[in-house]
């Protein structure tokens, strides 16, 4: 599939692509199996709709969690997830991560071992 600059931009301005290599846009899959290889701007900006919507909620979750932070004087947990685990001396698979906010206002990623 290929795009022109501005639909390029457009595309990842919606949050349905992004950049790879430094060059290339890539559309997501189901992006793509949804409205196929030819669509209009409405028909991006009405799928995209959820998307964006769900990342401004996102985002002003985490803005709490700052404000938190910052109010309390203390760590608070943003969100949590799992990664493949990125140490081959510990004996485990996966490791426990959590996005946290400091009460400077700043983030970070804290990396938890499921075993040691």
């Amino acid at each position: 599939m290929s795009f022109s600059a501005m639909e390029a931009e457009v595309t990842k301005d919606l949050g349905v692509a992004k950049t790879a290599g430094g060059w290339q846009t890539l559309v997501d899959e189901e992006f793509i199996e949804a409205l196929g290889e030819e669509f209009t701007y409405q028909q991006a900006a009405a799928y995209a709709k959820p998307l964006l919507e769900k990342r401004e909620q996102q985002e002003a979750e985490k803005e709490a969690k700052i404000e938190e932070a910052k109010l309390t004087g203390e760590k608070v947990a943003i969100r949590h997830w799992q990664e493949k685990c990125n140490n081959a001396r510990k004996n485990c698979d996966l490791d426990n991560m959590t996005e946290v906010a400091l009460p400077d206002g700043k983030t970070k990623i804290e990396r938890r071992h499921t075993a040691e």
